[in-house]
């Protein structure tokens, strides 16, 4: 609950946010955790929808998106990895100013 940012992965799963992910949201919204940093990154197969759904959700939340959501076709690349410390980076950066 102290954590001053969240990065949060899933992959898409049936069109839509993996079942446990969406879990995780959901507590998010009853114990009211917002007012933080955020990022998200997931990988797809066929359609990809769960990283710019996580983002949708975090946004109503109250989170401030650090950069743009990083959506993997299927097993991520070097230049994917690169992405991903990049975008960990920007998060870390974000969350101690």
């Amino acid at each position: 609950m102290d954590a001053p940012a969240l990065i949060i992965g899933s992959p898409t799963y049936e069109h839509e946010i993996f079942p446990k992910v969406v879990d995780f949201l959901n507590l998010l919204k009853t114990k009211k955790f917002s007012n933080r940093c955020a990022s998200v990154f997931g990988s797809f197969g066929w359609s990809g929808e769960a990283t710019r759904k996580i983002s949708v959700e975090l946004t109503a939340l109250g989170f401030e998106l650090v950069e743009q959501p990083l959506s993997v076709f299927g097993s991520p690349t070097k230049e994917d990895l690169e992405k991903a410390r990049q975008l960990g980076k920007a998060v870390a950066e974000k969350s101690i100013l």
